[in-house]
């Protein structure tokens, strides 16, 4: 399995288990009910996304860059 893929799949396990823990085991449900922090709590996690699509371009662009 390429390292890209190794690293999304922990990202987005990571998210999941963050929005189980919070949402589930704590009383932080209720704002689940009223919509106020669902999409709050993916924001926490989105530079870290950000951060892996960079690298990715970046070996992506490196792969298929020609060379001089």
């Amino acid at each position: 399995t390429p390292v890209w893929r190794r690293a999304a799949l922990a990202w987005v396990l990571t998210v999941v288990a963050a929005c189980y823990l919070l949402f589930f085991w704590t009383a932080a449900a209720e704002w689940v009910r009223l919509g106020t922090s669902v999409n709050r709590i993916v924001l926490h996690f989105a530079p870290a996304l950000v951060f892996w699509l960079q690298c990715l371009w970046v070996a992506r662009r490196e792969t298929v860059a020609p060379t001089d």
